[in-house]
């Protein structure tokens, strides 16, 4: 045994079992609801297609349009996605929002009310926006109509003005949002991009930020603002009155969140306890590959947290 791993000879064992249980890897076992690993999986397999769930609780996944190659299936110990349409259909889950755990490979959220705790112990907080990863969609002003051309990439958005901007429109890319939370505290932040001439960008209007953009250059921007008295929230999204006509704007991980600090991008808890399918854009898959994936009906303490971080190590 090397560290936190069993080998017999040179070969590292992908599983252990004791009275048909899994006692190695040994992830935190209490709450834990599905629990895959893709280690030891061939394209050879007999049941290939089955992802099976090593928690006992028999919610095991099963996988669609895989084509069982070197691009799509079983490979190198981690099931990859060929980016298209390979998925895989998990049962129905019923997970608490306010309160569970998710894990992919070494990446961990514990979401507990409005906070969320990380694999490396930082507590961001909860994403009230869903499906904001690629850039949640930003609609013109709705007083002042004109066109916006949007169009949403692999891991963005794009938008343009494709008409000349005049002093009676309030912003060039806007959304509304709204929460009911009189007197809260709110951080809105999303990261921007263009190609072309530097301009000017700020969240929202009255602007009290201006940050300047670089050609070719992510930025994160933000800002910080309080709920009206009748506890209305209104994000009205991106504003650029000096971008060229046609230039592109380029964003990705919109983000609000309650208090006054923009903290890294998460996805909404309901992005996941919504969902019932894993692909490549699940949050947390890097080269559109899955080792392993943990989800847990409660949020696991910070002691809990290193165990199962150091267990995918």
């Amino acid at each position: 045994m090397l560290g936190e791993k069993i080998y017999i000879g040179n070969k590292e064992i992908a599983r252990a079992y004791h009275k048909g249980k899994v006692v190695y890897p040994n992830p935190v076992k209490d709450g834990l609801v599905l629990w895959f690993d893709a280690k030891g999986r061939t394209n050879g397999d007999k049941y290939k297609n089955v992802w099976k769930d090593l928690s006992g609780n028999g919610n095991h996944g099963e996988l669609m349009n895989f084509g069982y190659t070197e691009d799509s299936g079983w490979v190198d110990g981690g099931l990859r996605f060929d980016g298209v349409d390979d998925y895989v259909q998990l049962p129905d889950l019923v997970l608490n929002p306010d309160n569970f755990t998710f894990q992919i490979d070494n990446k961990i959220r514990a979401f507990n009310g409005d906070k969320i705790i990380t694999e490396n112990g930082d507590e961001w907080g909860r994403n009230l926006l869903k499906d904001s990863q690629n850039g949640v969609k930003l609609f013109s002003n709705n007083v002042h109509t004109y066109p916006i051309l949007y169009v949403q990439h692999d891991g963005y958005s794009e938008v343009r003005r494709i008409e000349p901007y005049t002093q009676d429109m309030l912003s060039t890319f806007t959304l509304s949002f709204y929460e009911k939370q009189d007197g809260e505290t709110y951080t809105e932040s999303v990261e921007v991009m263009t190609k072309g001439e530097s301009c000017h960008v700020g969240l929202s209007r009255p602007v009290a930020t201006h940050f300047l953009l670089e050609s070719e250059e992510w930025r994160k921007i933000y800002r910080t603002f309080e709920a009206t008295g009748d506890g209305e929230v209104r994000v009205q999204g991106i504003y650029s009155n000096d971008i060229p006509l046609n230039q592109p704007l380029y964003y990705k991980n919109y983000k609000v969140e309650k208090g006054s600090t923009a903290t890294p991008w998460t996805p909404a808890p309901e992005d996941i306890t919504e969902t019932n399918i894993i692909n490549h854009a699940t949050p947390f898959v890097e080269n559109n590959t899955i080792h392993s994936l943990k989800l847990y009906n409660r949020a696991l303490t910070d002691e809990e947290i290193l165990q199962n971080y150091q267990a995918e190590r």
